[in-house]
C-alpha cells in the first residue's frame, strides 16, 4: 500500500502514527505541500481535491484521515478499532469530535475575534 503524505500536515501524521504503531506496512510517497506539489497536474489525477494524506491500495484509492484510520483498522484486525458496535460508536465519536471541533479551532481559526467584556 502507498500512503501520500506529509508529515507537517496535520491529518497525515495520525495514519503515520498508527501505520507504525499496528506495524502496518507503507510505501511512503512524501507530497511537498510547501513546492505546491499537491496542486500539478500529476496528484490532482491521485486525488482531484489535491490534498493529502491519500491511501492506495492497488486500485483503490481512499481520502481523508478517519477514512484512512478505519480501513487501515480494519484491514489489520487492530484492536484499537474494536468489532463491538458500541465500543466502536465510541471510538467514531471521538474521531469525528477531532475532525469537527478541535481541528477546526486548531487548524483553521484565524485569529480572536472575541471581544473582551473589560474597557
Amino acid at each position: 500500500m502507498k500512503l501520500y503524505c506529509h508529515p507537517i500536515f496535520t491529518s497525515s501524521r495520525p495514519v503515520l502514527l498508527f501505520a507504525a504503531e499496528a506495524a502496518i506496512a507503507l510505501e511512503i510517497k512524501l507530497v511537498d505541500l510547501f513546492a505546491g506539489e499537491n496542486y500539478q497536474p500529476q496528484f490532482g489525477t491521485i486525488n482531484p481535491n489535491r490534498l493529502v494524506p491519500v491511501l492506495e491500495d492497488r486500485s483503490f484509492r481512499l481520502t481523508e484521515c478517519s477514512a484512512i484510520l478505519k480501513y487501515l483498522a480494519d484491514k489489520a484486525g487492530a484492536a484499537q478499532y474494536p468489532k463491538d458496535l458500541q465500543a466502536r460508536a465510541r471510538v467514531n465519536e471521538r474521531m469525528d469530535w477531532v475532525n469537527t471541533q478541535l481541528s477546526r479551532e486548531l487548524c483553521y481559526r484565524r485569529g480572536c475575534t472575541r471581544r473582551s467584556s473589560i474597557s
